[in-house]
């Protein structure tokens, strides 16, 4: 969460081929003046989004509060494999204003697909409230493609709308719902990052709330559960445990761990092993260098003490 008065968590302007992955943004953005958004855009250039969960960005009575907002001439973006959930505005936000940008306002060549949302713009932001939202801005004709994705809308609320030109988006194979998957998620990769912290790498995004309870996670040699589970990123929990013992296989038993589809995995081990490196091998000499008649420069191949 950010402090008060905040206008967006990430400002992206005039950036060419930047990716964002595996991220988590909740409640991005608090109150502003001329409205909020987690995610702001304007001049930018092939941005990706990743496998991106924005949640929660709040209702302030401002302007906006949506989760990503293309405020003027953004042109090649890509949104996939992302999840929006009960943001106070649309999840996706278009503008065209002509104050920054004022031939080519309009953003361009947007493809959004395989993403999942859920409950956004519940406040109601803006004429014709909707989930992706096309606002009027005299004029403004966006173009792309939403494809295959899920969407669960709020009340009186449509999944894409506004009062602003839709004809230059190609809208199909979008399925009211949580869709098609059924396959729980799984433990793709364990990484021990230091003696107390372990990194968990699921197989797919996972939903917050279980992949946070520490019951769900339980270590043997003595460790248990740990002291806390925190998502890192979309499918990524770091766990904080007990001084875990250098070079001696562990076991992790992890269970009840959610996709954002509401499959939900069954019990798990996975072996992990935590390596501390012992540096047996003396330094040696790689250099000696006169630099003058009583200087005498000596490089070794590693730090020393």
């Amino acid at each position: 969460m950010v402090p008060d008065v905040s206008l967006t968590s990430i400002f992206i302007q005039s950036v060419t081929n930047c990716v964002f992955s595996y991220s988590v943004i909740d409640r991005g953005c608090a109150a502003a003046p001329y409205g909020t958004a987690s995610v702001h855009l304007q001049l930018a250039r092939q941005v990706t989004f990743d496998h991106v969960t924005i949640n929660n960005t709040p209702e302030t009575g401002k302007h906006d509060e949506c989760a990503i907002d293309f405020e003027t001439d953004v042109d090649g973006c890509i949104i996939k494999y992302c999840t929006f959930e009960n943001n106070a505005g649309a999840a996706l936000e278009f503008l065209a204003n002509r104050s920054v940008a004022f031939d080519s306002a309009f953003s361009r060549n947007v493809e959004v697909y395989n993403s999942f949302f859920r409950n956004n713009n519940w406040a109601y932001k803006k004429p014709i409230p909707s989930q992706i939202q096309i606002v009027d801005e005299r004029p403004n004709r966006p173009t792309g493609t939403i494809h295959d994705n899920n969407y669960i809308n709020a009340s009186g609320v449509l999944f894409f709308g506004g009062d602003g030109d839709l004809s230059g988006f190609n809208v199909y194979n979008n399925v009211e719902g949580y869709g098609t998957d059924q396959t729980s998620p799984s433990v793709d990769k364990i990484n021990p990052l230091s003696a107390t912290q372990i990194e968990v790498v699921f197989s797919e995004p996972v939903e917050k709330t279980s992949a946070e309870d520490v019951n769900h996670y339980s270590i043997d040699g003595g460790i248990g559960r740990p002291q806390s589970s925190i998502l890192t990123s979309s499918n990524r929990v770091i766990l904080t445990v007990s001084n875990l013992t250098p070079n001696l296989q562990y076991t992790l038993t992890v269970s009840s761990v959610s996709d954002n589809n509401e499959n939900t995995m069954g019990i798990e081990n996975k072996t992990f092993t935590y390596v501390v490196v012992i540096d047996s091998t003396p330094p040696q000499i790689s250099s000696v260098s006169a630099t003058s008649a009583n200087t005498v420069i000596i490089s070794f191949n590693e730090v020393l003490d």
